[in-house]
């Protein structure tokens, strides 16, 4: 044998090879599985190489011998197998320029559907090289390796492009080249497409003929295996991952005694999960009962069909038995085969999802959600959770199931639909609805109870109905989705006694399992109880928790993580196939700093997420509570938190397009956009890629955009995005903040309505509403009891702004400005309009008594804080507002900071302004760079406008004061004068002129 190794590349597949003798004597035909029709492959063998290269002795026989087993025991139509061979059994040469043209006519066929299982096969030599792998043909010279050989991401490219989604790929192909390691560039296009790999061997081994065989080791094992009923599922399915992993040991253990370390070892690229590829359908015997085996048994004497009819009956039978790993299993064949009902696939799904699967359970409702109008189609968009989907197509879908439910069971997943997306009025209508389909259920009943409770904000109630819903004979709602809801319930009374309570009595399993302890830790977590929560986490890994808990506690677990090393390794390892799992993994290999296992881990995570929109968000936000707690605690700088939510905010923005109407990517772009001071990039996107109206506005997402409104000086906006008002059943949080900025715009009684009967958040928004109330009972004329609360001062900045106004409200400017002052000096922009509000009640008060310079610093923290902010209009940097002060031309150093470069640039700008307010700037930088700004001005220096940068438009503000105050007041002359300009895209270009040391530059009117 040649001295070169033999290798194989690819990434998901499955080598199929046939023995080289044949037997003469009568032998039984081989046993055919059921198959999906339309089958393809392209099968190449190339043995006569030149001298140079060296001739092979068994390549082109095992393609001949390969693709008769595929028509023959694999059922493959014969005219979808194409054969190139060098041995003369082929009327084809594997020339490099046949074999593109084969594989091209292949893909073209008409005949061919994505889901169909395509096959290609090389045996021969390959070769590494700086630019890639390639198959070497026939044909294939000594040095002229990459102009004629075959591109193998060429070969695979042709194949993803073609859209296959079911495809074996294999190229039992020499090693040679030592520029890269072979089957590297396969590896890194098949994750691409669902193609199953196995390589004849591992990089810088071996593969082995046998004389005796007639052929190499691992040709005979895979023939072996093929055949071998042992390594079909218990649906009789036969998948390229078993097959791999038994021909991998196989081979080595045959070939380890004679080449000890040097044996053989197949490498693979295929896995047990649903994106494997089925090989072949075989009905077999049972799995575990004798019901199983009478099934299998009649199974096995009916066609493809019928059989896939019985594997959904059967399926259908686990899934009600809560089996739904074998559910899956057996569906998963049937969708291989082409014959998944409408209603199977919704079991399939719903099993996935129960698993934890939720990616491969998505796909599977987007398929349902495209089917022609009636009740699957309907269901499909009920279960979705595609980004795509409008809130009222939703809610149509939910009243369609409604009014055509035939049962319990289909009404309530409509309410869940309605819970989600629908208003707080379609909630409880539906919650009306529900508790009257099936009265004589007390399962039921109590459970629509329930929600109507809930939907009313009566959560005692809600608590109280679930339990005897709960306690009440029937399948469904099943147990889980009961203790779901009554756990919100419970947690939404913010009681700890009540969350032990529950508990207890609903001791937790199966989904739901280790959730009891997490809650502890996160209870722990917020009472900064270090080791309950360590402990409490310890209980939870030590259960089979599933993948969204698992990634839960590691969240809870935050800066102490790798205190837990240990248990979340062990919890992630039972969910090899969770990108979740595998992220808590990346993150334990990070803080041990081990850079190979982080490697693999990524590598996992990339191949098992759902996409990677969903899981930057959830690192995101993992990393948001990671970090913001290392602030706290002043372990973590808090430049270092602001430089990562800056980080996080422009890759969401790179998925804008994709949002769609996922209120959960809205919320987290739009927060991190408020927290690391890029509100107006945040806005203008907002207005650009929204697709919510403030009428389908879900409920999760109104508190964030009404947050970004009132802090941008929108209160139109704000109050849209209020307009429905927080139900009930809601967080109350937001109502409590809108009747701060009720306050906050002299609507004094408005705020008390809104407030009347909520309960107090027992977190630092419960500090900050006790500051409201105190200031409601001032400016309702309960004097003394205000002051009485005011007795004991609050540390948190939010609540001695509002202090400061209760003092103004009772007359005492002597305790009020202080107060006031301290808001010039910080800034929360969650809570902007509460500190300008108090900074414009100190701006007035200031000018009320001649204190003018005091009153410029005000509107100049407003201008390098917030520039272009509308919030801040009612500020001027002059002894009163008027348009003429800023006419003029101001000639000043300046630079610029690009969002999109890495570089300040810095130059020379020039401001003018006539009488008009008519403005205009522009900017040459010192390498050439110019920018051209054109605005008008009004009578507190407020300018905005449009212009030019690097040939894109932006629109900018800036808040200016007038030549004489360059001049004279020292802030506007120490610091720098900002303009703000952002573009289309949401970047944005901050222009920052620097008047100190330029006395003559600057011309007054």
């Amino acid at each position: 044998m040649s001295s070169v190794f033999r290798s194989v590349f690819g990434l998901l597949l499955l080598v199929l090879s046939a023995p080289l003798f044949s037997q003469v004597t009568a032998a039984p035909l081989p046993e055919r599985p059921y198959v999906p029709n339309n089958r393809w492959a392209l099968v190449i063998g190339v043995s006569g190489y030149s001298e140079q290269i060296g001739a092979l002795k068994y390549t082109a026989s095992e393609a001949q011998e390969f693709s008769g087993f595929l028509t023959r025991n694999l059922a493959f139509e014969p005219e979808n197998v194409r054969l190139l061979a060098d041995n003369g059994k082929s009327q084809v040469v594997p020339t490099s320029a046949n074999i593109l043209t084969a594989l091209d006519s292949l893909l073209a066929d008409k005949r061919l559907d994505r889901a169909n299982l395509f096959v290609f096969y090389f045996s021969g030599h390959g070769v590494g090289t700086p630019k890639g792998d390639f198959l070497l043909p026939a044909d294939a010279e000594k040095g002229k390796f990459e102009e004629q050989g075959v591109p193998v991401r060429e070969v695979i490219g042709k194949i993803v492009n073609a859209g296959l989604k079911n495809v074996l790929f294999i190229a039992d192909a020499c090693r040679a080249g030592t520029q890269n390691d072979f089957g590297e560039d396969l590896t890194a296009l098949c994750h691409k497409a669902n193609i199953a790999v196995i390589l004849g061997c591992s990089p810088g081994k071996r593969s082995y003929e046998y004389p005796e065989l007639r052929q190499g080791a691992f040709t005979h094992f895979l023939l072996e295996g093929l055949k071998n009923p042992s390594l079909r599922d218990a649906s009789g399915a036969l998948w390229a991952s078993r097959l791999g992993q038994d021909v991998q040991t196989k081979v080595h253990d045959f070939t380890e005694p004679d080449h000890g370390k040097f044996a053989q070892v197949p490498a693979l690229w295929a896995e047990t999960s649903t994106l494997d590829v089925l090989l072949a359908a075989y009905p077999q015997e049972s799995i575990t009962a004798e019901s199983v085996k009478q099934f299998q048994v009649t199974a096995s004497r009916l066609d493809r069909k019928d059989y896939a009819s019985a594997l959904i009956a059967y399926a259908t039978a686990l899934f009600e038995k809560d089996r739904r790993g074998e559910t899956v299993e057996m569906l998963k064949t049937v969708d291989a085969l082409g014959e998944l009902t409408p209603g199977a696939r919704f079991d399939y799904a719903v099993a996935l999802s129960m698993l934890g699967r939720k990616g491969e359970a998505e796909r599977n409702f987007e398929s349902m959600a495209t089917l022609e109008p009636g009740f699957w189609r309907d269901m499909g968009i009920a279960m979705s959770s595609s980004r795509k989907i409008p809130p009222e197509a939703r809610i149509q879908s939910a009243a369609n199931l409604f009014a055509t439910a035939n049962s319990w069971g289909i009404a309530n997943v409509a309410y869940d639909v309605i819970d989600q997306w629908g208003t707080s009025e379609q909630r409880h209508h539906y919650a009306e609805l529900l508790t009257k389909v099936d009265p004589t259920s007390a399962r039921h009943h109590n459970y629509s109870a329930g929600l109507l409770a809930a939907s009313e904000g009566r959560w005692s109630d809600a608590v109280a109905a679930y339990d005897k819903a709960f306690l009440a004979p029937g399948e469904l709602p099943y147990d889980e989705t009961i203790e779901a809801h009554e756990f919100r319930a419970v947690a939404t009374l913010h009681n700890d006694q009540a969350l032990d309570a529950f508990f207890a009595r609903h001791p937790v399993e199966g989904l739901f399992v280790g959730l009891d302890d997490v809650a502890r830790a996160t209870q722990a977590k917020v009472r900064g109880d270090r080791n309950e929560r360590v402990a409490s986490l310890k209980r939870a890994l030590a259960k089979d928790v599933n993948p969204d808990i698992l990634f839960l506690a590691a969240q809870t677990a935050g800066l102490w993580i790798g205190e837990l090393d240990k248990e979340f390794s062990a919890a992630a390892a039972r969910h090899p196939y969770s990108w979740r799992a595998q992220c808590v993994l990346y993150i334990l290999a990070t803080v041990r700093d081990d850079k190979v296992a982080m490697k693999d881990h990524l590598s996992a995570i990339d191949k098992y997420l759902d996409d990677p929109m969903t899981l930057e968000m959830s690192t995101y936000a993992f990393m948001d509570d990671f970090l913001k707690e290392g602030v706290d605690l002043g372990r973590v700088p808090a430049t270092v938190y602001r430089s990562q939510l800056e980080f996080y905010f422009f890759r969401l923005r790179n998925y804008l397009d994709k949002f769609g109407f996922d209120p959960d990517a809205w919320e987290a772009f739009i927060r991190y956009g408020i927290q690391c001071d890029r509100s107006g990039q945040t806005e203008q996107m907002v207005a650009a890629y929204l697709k919510f109206t403030p009428e389908t506005t879900p409920k999760a997402l109104r508190p964030i955009l009404a947050t970004l409104a009132i802090n941008r000086g929108d209160p139109a906006s704000a109050k849209r995005y209020f307009s429905a008002g927080y139900a009930a059943d809601e967080d109350q949080i937001p109502t409590w903040n809108y009747a701060m900025f009720q306050v906050m715009h002299g609507n004094d009684k408005e705020a008390a309505k809104l407030v009347k009967g909520l309960t107090v958040p027992k977190n630092l928004t419960g500090v900050r509403v006790e500051a409201l109330r105190t200031y409601l009972l001032a400016a309702g004329g309960d004097r003394a009891r205000a002051k009485k609360r005011l007795a004991t001062p609050s540390k948190d900045p939010i609540a001695q702004a509002i202090d400061g106004l209760t003092w103004v409200c009772l007359g005492d400017w002597s305790r009020a400005e202080p107060l006031l002052a301290a808001q010039s000096k910080i800034k929360n922009n969650f809570y902007l309009f509460v500190q300008e509000h108090a900074l414009q009640v100190l701006d007035a008060r200031y000018r009320a008594t001649n204190r003018v310079a005091l009153a410029k610093r005000l509107a100049f923290f407003g201008s390098v804080e917030e520039p272009g902010n509308p919030l801040f209009d009612h500020f001027v940097i002059g002894d009163k507002p008027g348009k003429a002060q800023f006419a003029g031309r101001l000639v000043m150093p300046c630079s610029l900071r690009d969002d999109a470069a890495a570089i300040e640039v810095k130059g020379t700008v020039t401001f003018t302004c006539d009488s008009a307010g008519v403005f205009t700037a522009r900017m040459l930088g010192s390498g050439g760079e110019t920018v051209t700004l054109t605005g008008k001005v009004d009578d507190y220096g407020n300018v905005r406008g449009s212009g030019t940068y690097k040939g894109k438009r932006y629109k900018f503000g800036a808040k200016i004061a007038s030549a004489k105050e360059y001049r004279s007041y020292e802030k506007s002359g120490a610091a720098a004068q900002i303009i703000q300009m952002i573009d289309d895209d949401g970047l944005r270009v901050d222009l920052l002129g620097w008047p100190r040391g330029w006395p003559a530059g600057i011309t007054a009117p």
